[in-house]
């Protein structure tokens, strides 16, 4: 039974392809312009009609889905382009949806053996994530709710004047807006809870070490005991940096240098002072004697003479 059914609709396809006569087949491609689309969006759909039946081509239908509802005609150009512009429905369902595309001639009969097919793919747009800034504005505008519910009921009170009890005017309501919360006990209730959370939130703690001074000495009383040594803290003093290092060594060399150059000059002015001469024969001595006593003999003559 299940081969007969194919053989049936095999024969009916093939009878129904034969109704289209061969000298007026036409075959319509067509694409669209993007292969994704946001509902809302513009999006053109370009081809053109070829074969033996495009000379009597005068317009294009597009349904969604075969056999579906009409999106749109285009005319066929005498080239046989065809160009349809329209905008995606705001209620069409995400996903995939596909386009179909038949000619016809001016008579309104169909010259498409087998329409032109397209996929269109519609795709909602991401939602931007919640920032910072939004999150302090939503809680700053929550606290501004907080203190108007909170001196609501204060306004409402009777107010009393000479003797007289004067009910206050009821304030006009405002307009319904998405950013304010209906003054309702069961709204009031979840904005103070939402508050009371936020003061609760425990703060960020710094990890900031902490700077401890050092402890005063602590002077015992005359005449008391002390049983445990007390210490003072000195205060840490900074090392020598780097260059204060070389600095120093620096120093310590020329010191050094200097010192070895003083030895250096004492030892050889003592070496000077202290060379003996070699010791003198007998007649040297005896002729320098001799020298001297008549040296000092003229010079007493000469003194002699003048007298």
């Amino acid at each position: 039974m299940r081969l007969r059914g194919v053989t049936v609709l095999v024969v009916v396809a093939l009878a129904a392809l034969s109704a289209v006569p061969a000298a007026l087949a036409c075959r319509v491609d067509t694409t669209l312009d993007k292969p994704i689309y946001p509902p809302g969006s513009a999006a053109m759909i370009t081809g053109f009609a070829s074969g033996p039946g495009a000379e009597t081509a005068r317009t294009v239908r597009f349904t969604w889905g075969e056999g579906g509802p009409l999106l749109g005609e285009a005319p066929v150009g005498a080239d046989g382009a065809i160009s349809y512009s329209f905008t995606v429905p705001t209620d069409l369902a995400t996903g995939s949806h596909p386009i179909y595309a038949e000619a016809f001639d001016a008579s309104g009969a169909d010259i498409t053996p087998l329409p032109g097919s397209m996929l269109l793919i519609v795709e909602a747009p991401p939602v931007p994530a919640a920032s910072a800034s939004d999150e302090d504005e939503q809680l700053l505008r929550t606290r501004v709710r907080l203190s108007v519910l909170a001196s609501a009921p204060a306004s409402r009170l009777p107010a009393e004047r000479e003797g007289r009890t004067v009910e206050p005017r009821p304030a006009p309501a405002p307009a319904p807006s998405p950013s304010v919360v209906p003054q309702a006990p069961v709204a009031a209730a979840a904005l103070a809870a939402e508050y009371r959370a936020e003061r609760l939130r425990p703060k960020p703690v710094s990890r900031t070490p902490e700077r401890r001074l050092p402890a005063a000495p602590v002077t015992p009383a005359r005449g008391a005991r002390t049983t445990t040594a007390q210490s003072t803290a000195k205060p840490a003093t900074p090392g020598p940096t780097k260059r204060e290092g070389l600095l120093g060594i620096a120093m310590l060399f020329l010191l050094l240098v200097t010192a070895v150059v003083c030895l250096a000059a004492f030892a050889w002015r003592s070496r000077r002072k202290l060379r003996i001469e070699p010791a003198a024969t007998a007649d040297e001595i005896e002729a320098e004697l001799q020298k001297i006593l008549a040296e000092e003999h003229a010079r007493r003559s000469e003194l002699v003479g003048r007298n």
